[in-house]
């Protein structure tokens, strides 16, 4: 052993495996075995370039060192895989083949790894929150990848598979949260929520479909995650808006235009539309030239759009009313402008 840094990690392997509380004799013989192997190793025609180990067989044996020192560190502590530890330690003390030991070596480092991930994920899963919005309907906070993945794969979606990285990148970030949807405790959706701003990216159920719940099971929903979700299509056709998660009494107004029946909720600077057909929309609204004809900013849903609802404004005085109580108020700058003032220009002198 040439290299001064696989020196320095030999002696590393040799000071933790010493203060291990291991029996001294198999420590004699790991520690006393294990640099002969190295050597052995490293002489071989086919690891030296000229008079120098090649930089493949370097890499090799530091890493081989290295899960070695992991099992040595773990020997004597509550580790979960301390048994397997000290059958490493034992086999390094006796095995005559690099290659052997290498691979049993690999094999303790990945065991180890899965055994803490599992452990932790479970301690996640504990962690995690369930809020219950019946007896049969409940929200499941997802709290870690495998779980994320495995949510995934049981809704047949792209989060299951390595298309799912953006989403796992945004869990594993902090950047989303991530509920499962569940029904007398089966998985029916997913819903992401952007952690800033409360707003609820995505909800779908089985294969991209609606998850198919009502209105104030979604409502219920909004308002136990304090989140925001009138841009998702499953929430609009439902009608469970914000507006209603908020203002839970607030009262409609019915309006018949032709053979056309509608609810309508109202609020400032926010109108909400229900037909005869149980199809949902929503407008926002803000003062236009005259403070009496609305201008309609964004929409949402399928029950009415913006031509036909200001066509039964025109056409209906109860609905000009409830317009006129929606709108926003104006600012008082804007209410009460400043006068114009002239300017006046300064009399010419008239020349005698």
């Amino acid at each position: 052993m040439t290299k001064a840094s696989t020196l320095c990690e030999m002696a590393q392997f040799t000071g933790i495996l010493r203060t291990s509380g291991l029996d001294p004799r198999c420590i004699k013989q790991a520690t006393g075995n294990v640099p002969k192997l190295i050597e052995a190793f490293e002489a071989q025609p086919e690891n030296r370039a000229g008079r120098r180990v090649r930089k493949p067989v370097r890499q090799a044996v530091r890493r081989m060192l290295a899960h070695l020192t992991s099992a040595a560190r773990h020997v004597g502590d509550g580790s979960v895989s301390r048994r397997e530890a000290r059958r490493l330690i034992r086999f390094a003390g006796c095995c005559d083949d690099f290659a052997e030991l290498q691979r049993r070596a690999s094999q303790y480092r990945g065991r180890h790894n899965k055994m803490v991930r599992g452990i932790n994920d479970r301690k996640a899963r504990e962690r995690a929150r369930e809020i219950w919005l019946d007896d049969d309907h409940s929200l499941l906070e997802v709290k870690t990848l495998s779980q994320l993945r495995s949510v995934g794969k049981r809704l047949r979606n792209c989060i299951g598979s390595q298309l799912g990285g953006d989403y796992r990148d945004a869990l594993r970030g902090g950047e989303s949260e991530f509920w499962a949807l569940r029904c007398q405790g089966e998985c029916v959706g997913l819903l992401t929520i952007d952690i800033e701003s409360r707003k609820i990216e995505e909800c779908a159920g089985v294969d991209n479909e609606p998850v198919g719940w009502g209105r104030r099971l979604l409502l219920e929903l909004q308002r136990a995650l304090n989140a925001a979700g009138d841009e998702i299509e499953e929430f609009v056709e439902s009608g469970a808006f914000s507006l209603f998660a908020h203002q839970p009494n607030l009262r409609p107004v019915r309006v018949q235009v032709g053979l056309l029946i509608c609810q309508i909720w109202s609020s400032s600077g926010e109108l909400i539309v229900c037909d005869d057909r149980k199809r949902w929309s929503r407008f926002k609204l803000a003062l236009g030239r005259r403070r009496e004809f609305p201008a309609c900013e964004a929409t949402y849903g399928s029950a009415l759009d913006s031509e036909e609802l200001l066509c039964m404004v025109a056409t209906t005085s109860e609905l000009a009313a409830v317009i006129a109580r929606s709108l926003p108020e104006r600012d008082a700058g804007e209410a009460n402008p400043p006068p114009s003032r002239r300017r006046c220009r300064p009399r010419r002198r008239r020349r005698g």
